[in-house]
């Protein structure tokens, strides 16, 4: 499921700047546009190729500008606050897209603190919900969600 992944990899990015770690960071915030490269594909329908043709044929995709213009802003900053905002702007717009393609019930995309899941902690990092998005497709998929 890749909205699993964009949640167990976005909440990373800020605990390792935390950390002083600049290239473990730049390795997470890249490895999150990959997932959302991928997750656009699957939603338009497309088959990703392998690595040599990617870039190409997602510009064969006609909504792509947004995604690219993004993508190109995110790899050319070295400001991870900024970097996170640019992600959560595209994680907004597949979310939308998302709620177009009667994949699950419709799930509000909204920025909320991360919750680690154990004795109700919660980080001080503000992440996207993908979590409800995985929980959305999980109940569909299970049939609970018609």
């Amino acid at each position: 499921m890749k909205w699993y992944l964009i949640w167990s990899t976005e909440r990373l990015i800020p605990r390792v700047e935390e950390a002083g770690d600049l290239l473990g960071s730049q390795l997470i915030v890249h490895k999150s546009i990959r997932i959302i490269v991928e997750i656009y594909f699957l939603q338009h329908k497309q088959y990703k190729p392998y690595d040599k043709w990617l870039g190409s044929t997602f510009k064969n995709i006609d909504t792509h500008h947004f995604f690219e213009n993004t993508i190109l802003e995110i790899t050319s900053s070295k400001d991870i606050k900024y970097q996170i905002e640019l992600l959560q702007r595209m994680l907004f717009q597949l979310g939308n897209y998302h709620n177009t393609l009667s994949l699950s019930r419709f799930v509000e995309p909204k920025i909320t603190e991360y919750e680690v899941g154990v004795n109700n902690a919660i980080r001080p990092y503000l992440i996207f919900n993908s979590s409800d998005y995985k929980d959305a497709r999980i109940e569909k998929l299970a049939g609970q969600y018609k």
